[in-house]
């Protein structure tokens, strides 16, 4: 991934900032239209929720009218989502996520966020330390995971080649899980915590959910959520960021 910014004050750490794991003090110069790119490179995201975390210093220079664009040539640019004085970012190192009503069928390779006018402190610097994209992922032409079909799925590389990786452990149809898990870990059957590149049979229904049968799982690098047949949302892990 690499990231630019229209221009950098001097005191601002690297652009890089913008897709970091925690806030720091990374802001534009006060300059009208500035914004940040995101380049995933290799791969491709269909967005349905986004994420903004404003940075370190202080609780002004909060973005209030700004875009969430895409492309995928970083010319012409999709609008996915427009705030207009959106005040949601109002303390140091405060995080937001919005969902993208408009959904597109589109994978994109570029995001931007386009500052549109004054920030909460009538100035033009945007003050931004965290960037998040949530939804489908390709690997430029080749979804990374298949839904399941037939008897089971398998993970694809670019080429259209079935992988050696986990998918070599898929039995059936259903949600099984894989890697190490130290912030998220789901319910596995006969097994509390799981470390390894063979998938693992989930339980869709424990104690820990009073009994109900889990229709839906969302997960991130640190949380993990849940929700239930009667509509109960459970969720848990490190869900500082």
């Amino acid at each position: 991934v690499k990231v630019t910014f229209s221009s950098m004050a001097p005191n601002s750490v690297q652009a890089s900032a913008v897709v970091g794991r925690e806030s720091l003090r990374c802001v534009s110069k006060n300059e009208k239209g500035s914004y940040f790119i995101v380049d995933l490179k290799d791969h491709r995201v269909r967005p349905t929720h986004y994420t903004l975390r404003h940075y370190s210093s202080a609780n002004q220079e909060a973005l209030r009218n700004w875009e969430l664009r895409a492309s995928n040539d970083a010319k012409v640019w999709n609008v996915l989502r427009s705030h207009k004085n959106d005040c949601s970012l109002k303390t140091k190192g405060k995080c937001c996520t919005w969902e993208i009503s408009d959904l597109t069928p589109q994978y994109y390779r570029f995001f931007q966020v386009l500052q549109k006018a004054k920030n909460s402190n009538n100035t033009d610097y945007l003050a931004c330390s965290g960037f998040e994209l949530y939804g489908s992922v390709k690997l430029k032409n080749k979804l990374l995971v298949r839904p399941p079909r037939g008897k089971g799925y398998s993970l694809e590389n670019e080429d259209g080649k079935k992988s050696d990786s986990p998918s070599r452990g898929f039995q059936g149809q259903g949600l099984c899980c894989w890697g190490t898990y130290d912030h998220s870990q789901l319910c596995f059957a006969g097994a509390n915590a799981f470390s390894g590149n063979i998938p693992a049979k989930m339980i869709s229904s424990s104690p820990h959910f009073g009994g109900e049968t889990i229709i839906q799982v969302a997960v991130s690098n640190c949380m993990a959520i849940a929700v239930t047949e009667s509509g109960c949302v459970y969720q848990w892990g490190n869900i500082g960021m």
